[in-house]
């Protein structure tokens, strides 16, 4: 038997029994929601149109511009703002409201999973939350987009061909504003008061969460503020996800011997599902991977219900191709410092199989919480490749 069959032959795949309880029990939490008055992103969309426009008669004399669009999620391209910035200009984002992908299971997304934006003709960018602050690179047109994660071709905002776009219900209402000067937190100081996004923005922009040193997220779904390293207290990575998504990446080059492995120690505190991962509409989980130089990725993963050794293909689109999961721990493990050390070339040949690649090229800590708009929280003591006397510190 070939080892990309007996891979195949150890995957496990929900069935359709399964999959149509896991739905049920989506329609089920929806339909309370709804009943005990959850909240309406179309109305809160409306109640921040108003509180802007007031907010920037009042900013009037620190502002160059401003502006409110809708971007839609079935629009097809990208909208323009008809707005144009200028190299080293400041500007911030604000966005209220919503993006369903499945309004009867109550799967929808925000700004901080699926907003994104292009000055000119530069690379996209995903807004870091319901609000945002930046300055332009290099000048040009802004414009905006919706979409959920992936779907790109290139970086500089080509989609794939492979995943059309699908024309998706809902909108968000974005407020623009571009500042005469560098003095954005004190523009937004005065303007706290008249919505809450102005006073996330100032609080975020007050202690601004870095991206840790060496690392760099994933383009693909875009920059985040998900992850700390607390070099100063614990020295721990730190990961905190709340209806969002983020991949950090960490590169790294060690030859795939059979002496290989990834050691860890790690605690999760709270998991962003209480479901079964495995398919699409419920794929929210905390995990550890590493990234080989033929495009897969092997994930290690804490599971609510799937039992530790599962293994399965990502059930998203384009990833499914690329990433295998494999459940390490679950719920009974939760609050603990747990040592875990992985095989990596004996468990690819488990879990992918086919032609073995050559090496390492990165590790990945991955957060997704988008689904079901949970939480999760976790934070790693340590990370490490280790190939006999020879030992990579990652974190």
């Amino acid at each position: 038997m070939t080892r990309k069959r007996m891979a195949e032959t150890r995957l496990a795949k929900p069935s359709a029994l399964a999959q149509a309880g896991l739905l049920a029990r989506l329609a089920g939490r929806g339909l309370k929601r709804r009943l005990n008055g959850g909240t309406d992103p179309q109305k809160e969309a409306a109640a921040f149109t108003d509180a802007f426009t007031a907010a920037m008669a009042k900013a009037e004399p620190g502002l160059a511009a401003w502006a409110l669009c809708e971007a839609l999620g079935e629009a097809a391209d990208w909208v323009d703002t008809g707005i144009d910035l200028k190299p080293g200009q400041p500007f911030s984002l604000f966005a209220a409201g919503a993006v369903w992908l499945a309004k009867p299971l109550d799967l929808r997304f925000g700004p901080q999973t699926g907003l994104w934006f292009r000055v000119g003709e530069g690379p996209v960018r995903k807004m870091l939350g319901a609000t945002h602050t930046g300055i332009a690179e290099e000048g040009g047109r802004l414009t905006l987009i919706t979409k959920p994660p992936g779907e790109w071709l290139t970086e500089d905002g080509r989609f794939d061909p492979a995943y059309p776009r699908e024309k998706l219900e809902g909108a968000f209402c974005v407020g623009i504003a571009i500042w005469k000067n560098g003095h954005t937190r004190q523009h937004l100081a005065s303007l706290t008061s008249l919505h809450p996004l102005f006073e996330r923005e100032w609080k975020r922009l007050e202690a601004p969460i870095e991206t840790p040193e060496g690392w760099h997220y994933l383009w693909r779904l875009g920059e985040g503020e998900i992850y700390r390293q607390e070099m100063n207290a614990d020295n721990c990575m730190h990961c905190h996800t709340k209806e969002d998504v983020g991949i950090l990446q960490y590169p790294v080059e060690m030859p795939l011997t059979d002496a290989l492995t990834l050691d860890w120690c790690w605690k999760a505190d709270r998991l962003p599902s209480s479901l079964a991962e495995n398919i699409q509409p419920t794929h929210d989980y905390l995990s550890i991977a590493v990234e080989f130089d033929n495009g897969q990725d092997l994930t290690y993963m804490w599971s609510a219900k799937l039992k530790p050794g599962t293994i399965f293909r990502c059930p998203l689109p384009w990833w499914d191709q690329r990433e295998t999961h494999w459940v390490v721990r679950g719920p009974e493990d939760l609050g603990r410092w747990l040592d875990e050390a992985r095989p990596l070339k004996a468990d690819y040949e488990t879990a992918i199989g086919g032609p073995l690649p050559k090496k390492i090229v990165a590790v990945w800590l991955i957060a997704v919480s988008c689904f079901q708009r949970g939480e999760g929280v976790c934070a790693y003591d340590r990370i490490d490749l280790v190939d006999g006397r020879e030992r990579v510190r990652v974190v």
